[in-house]
């Protein structure tokens, strides 16, 4: 496991901002299908874990928003962030799989929307 966070840590210091959202995006998913398995298998401590660091990525992804330059683009993404933030306590409250998997359903589009402006944006910069 070692080998596997010296991995993470690497991949981390060196990806750029575009390259950190992503990874937020992509580590709020597995968190979301961790939680939808754990609540499906009925354990509850596991559903619970995923859940909180989730809605904790979540919550990174609306902190780093910038509300001066993003205008509208930002403000709505908040409004989502926001309502996904909610809608993860009360899947978690109740360990609700059908709410996780709504939640996952807003953020995998803006997820791959994301990849897209990162590799579109790569390529023009090439």
């Amino acid at each position: 496991m070692y080998g596997v966070n010296q991995y993470q840590s690497a991949a981390t210091d060196t990806a750029g901002p575009a390259q950190l959202v992503l990874m937020l995006y992509d580590g709020a998913l597995v968190r979301l299908e961790i939680a939808t398995e754990s609540i499906e298998a009925g354990h509850a401590e596991a559903a619970h874990t995923a859940l909180v660091k989730a809605q904790a990525i979540i919550d990174e992804l609306n902190i780093t928003l910038d509300m001066d330059q993003g205008g509208a683009v930002a403000e709505n993404l908040r409004d989502i962030y926001l309502y996904c933030s909610t809608r993860l306590v009360e899947a978690n409250l109740a360990k609700d799989a059908t709410i996780v998997g709504e939640v996952a359903g807003l953020i995998r589009p803006l997820r791959d929307a994301w990849d897209q402006a990162c590799v579109r944006s790569s390529v023009s910069v090439a």
